[in-house]
C-alpha cells in the first residue's frame, strides 16, 4: 500500500501576519497557518456541522490585542504549497455573538500573492477559499479583547 499525501485529505491553508505600530515602532507577528478550520469540502471529505460562533467560543487569538491599537492583517500564499490555486477568497467579519450580526464582506478576490485589511477588535472573522470543483474550506478566528 502506498501512503496518501496529506494534501489529498487536508485542505490548503494560508499564512498570515498581524502588524501594529506603537510610537515609531512597527511590529509584525506571523504564522504559517490557521489553527481553527471550520466547515469544508475537499476531495470527497466533508465537514458541514461546525458553527462559527462555537469554534470561536473560548478560543483566543494567538497574539495579545489591545484596545486603542490599530492592527493590519496580511494574508499571503507564499507557503501555500502545491495545492490547486483557489478561485476565490472571501473574508467576512461579524459581531462576536451567537447570531453573528453585523456581517461585513471585507475581501472578495481571486488568487493573490498577498492582501491586507484592517482588523477590528471584538469581531469574528471567517476566511473562505473556494475552488473550481465546488470544494471549499473556511478558517475562523476572533479578535476578542479581555
Amino acid at each position: 500500500m502506498a501512503r496518501v499525501p496529506s494534501d489529498y485529505y487536508t485542505p490548503p491553508n494560508l499564512s498570515y501576519a498581524v502588524s501594529f505600530t506603537v510610537g515609531n515602532n512597527t511590529t509584525s507577528q506571523g504564522a504559517t497557518s490557521f489553527t481553527k478550520r471550520g466547515n469544508y469540502k475537499w476531495n470527497g471529505f466533508e465537514e458541514n456541522s461546525l458553527t462559527v460562533f462555537g469554534l470561536n467560543e473560548g478560543n483566543r487569538f494567538p497574539y495579545e490585542l489591545n484596545e486603542g491599537t490599530e492592527y493590519e492583517f496580511t494574508l499571503y500564499t507564499a507557503n501555500y504549497g502545491d495545492y490547486e490555486k483557489f478561485k476565490k477568497c472571501e473574508v467576512y467579519s461579524y459581531d462576536n455573538n451567537e447570531q453573528l450580526s453585523g456581517e461585513q464582506k471585507i475581501v472578495d478576490k481571486g488568487w493573490f500573492d498577498q492582501i491586507e485589511f484592517d482588523l477590528k477588535l471584538n469581531k469574528i472573522y471567517v476566511i473562505k477559499l473556494s475552488f473550481k470543483d465546488g470544494d471549499f474550506v473556511e478558517y475562523t478566528f476572533n479578535t476578542n479583547v479581555e
